[in-house]
């Protein structure tokens, strides 16, 4: 083998041992939304009650490239408030 080509053989190992520790990094991140079903089986509600929690304004939720989310911060502060403060029944 020449030795340019180990160079370049060398290199792009380099790239791709870079670009999976960052994957590796990224993956460990914890995530700043949800999508609205996401949302909807972390807090053991259905669909219809995400939303009418958002029709009252008790539920903050986001249009991101045509997808709703729900913030981390409004599923951690629902999760905290527990479902007797919600004021609204669960459609299944």
């Amino acid at each position: 083998m020449s030795a340019a080509l180990l160079d370049t053989c060398s290199a792009l190992a380099l790239e791709v041992a870079a670009e999976l520790q960052r994957r590796s990094e990224y993956a460990r991140l914890k995530p700043k939304a949800r999508r609205a079903l996401e949302a909807c089986a972390v807090l053991g509600i259905s669909r219809a009650t995400l939303y009418k929690l958002a029709a009252q304004e008790k539920i903050r939720l986001v249009k991101i490239a045509g997808r709703t989310l729900v913030p981390e911060s409004e599923i951690d502060r629902l999760a905290s408030e527990g479902t007797a403060e919600w004021g609204v029944a669960d459609v299944p």
